[in-house]
This record gives structure tokens, C-alpha cells and sequence, in this order.
């Protein structure tokens, strides 16, 4: 089997479950992908399309619909064996570790601004994520509507993961932990406004009660 990239292989996927279609139509599909991370390859989709028909992985001919021409793209039987070798795993350990979120990336460094600004930031991620949640639930609903089962129980994945940041999002909110003072790595508890600190008296050998002689 070819060795690909992952972005490769979603390209061979995209174009295995449109059937025959046009460049366009691949970049059109990263580009309203749920995922930053698709829509941000959107400018590799036509080298990356040029590439596979090299290999012969993937077929192409040239078409023209009215005045414009274009090239429509399918899949080969290569693209296709190595499209279910890739699908067929096992899965690489480097896919089983926990996703870029650039969300949980800007909590590890949340001590560097004041303790309102924490809050402000964590209520507009949980803001942002709730309507892409949103967004999401309603394209579950057509794919299921649709019959399309697998883009529907890929969405339900992306759907489960949103709920838990939120989850997740709305714990650092009430937690006491989000007002914590911090100097680089090191942190300390706030202590509520108007408390005194209660002092232990310091007691050294020379204040010491000495015990009284027994006396008969």
C-alpha cells in the first residue's frame, strides 16, 4: 500500500463518497468542515488532487460545462484498496491521543491575566462553543434525514466532544481555583477581602513558664 497522509486520505474519501466530481467540489467540503483544521487546507486541495492522479490512486478527465472547463475526478481501484487499508487500521497511537484544542491551550496559561479576564475568556469559549453545538445538531438532523448513517455518527462524535468542553468549561467557572494568584508556575489562594490572617504566637525558650519547685 501507498504510504499517504492523513489529509490525502480524506482527500480519497471525499472524492470515493461524492462518486465522479470536480476539484471545486472537494475544497468546497473542507472549507464548511465543522473542523479549523480542514478548512485551513484548503489551499493544498488542488496540488494535493494533481498528486494523487500521479500515483494513479485517483482518475480524472477533462469536462466542459458551457464555457468552462474542468477536471472530474474518481477514484481508482488503487485509491480504493489503499482508502480501506487506511480505514481498516489498526489505528496509529498518534490518532488515539487527545486533539488539538487551542481552547485548553489558552487555560494552561490563563493564570497570566487577571482573574475577571479568566472568567470573561471561559464565558466566551463556552458562548462560542454552544453555537457551533448548535450548528452541528442541525447537521446531524439532515444527515439522518438523508439517510447518510456514517456522516451522521461522525457528527454525533464531534456533538459528544462539544457537551464535554462545556462540561468541562462550566466546572472552571465555579471553581474557586479560577481566582488563584499566580507568578509563573508557582500559585496561592486569594483570601476573601476583609479576612485577617490569625497569627500563632511565636514562643521561644526565653518566654517559657518554668515549672514551680514542689513545695512539702
Amino acid at each position: 500500500m501507498p504510504s499517504l497522509t492523513d489529509l490525502e486520505y480524506t482527500v480519497l474519501g471525499n472524492v470515493w463518497k461524492k462518486g465522479e466530481c470536480s476539484g471545486y467540489e472537494v475544497l468546497r467540503e473542507f472549507a464548511q468542515s465543522t473542523s479549523a483544521y480542514y478548512r485551513s487546507r484548503e489551499g493544498a486541495i488542488y496540488p494535493l488532487l494533481a498528486r494523487l492522479e500521479r500515483r494513479r490512486l485517483l482518475r480524472a478527465r477533462a469536462d466542459k460545462q458551457g464555457k468552462r472547463r474542468r477536471r472530474l475526478y474518481s477514484i481508482s481501484p488503487a485509491g480504493l484498496a489503499a482508502l480501506k487499508a487506511w480505514l481498516a487500521g489498526p489505528i496509529p497511537a498518534a490518532d488515539a491521543t487527545v486533539p488539538p484544542d487551542l481552547v485548553r491551550t489558552r487555560v494552561y496559561f490563563l493564570g497570566a491575566i487577571a482573574p475577571a479576564k479568566r472568567r470573561t475568556m471561559v464565558r466566551d469559549a463556552a458562548r462560542r462553543i454552544r453555537k457551533q453545538l448548535s450548528e452541528n445538531q442541525k447537521k446531524q438532523t439532515q444527515f439522518e434525514s438523508e439517510g447518510n448513517v456514517f456522516a451522521a455518527l461522525a457528527v454525533d462524535g464531534i456533538i459528544l466532544a462539544m457537551q464535554a468542553r462545556l462540561d468541562w468549561l462550566r466546572r472552571i467557572e465555579s471553581s474557586p481555583r479560577l481566582a488563584v494568584t499566580t507568578s509563573g508556575a508557582k500559585t496561592s489562594i486569594r483570601k476573601p477581602t476583609g479576612t485577617k490572617e490569625r497569627r500563632t504566637p511565636r514562643r521561644t525558650t526565653g518566654n517559657l513558664r518554668r515549672p514551680r519547685p514542689h513545695r512539702r
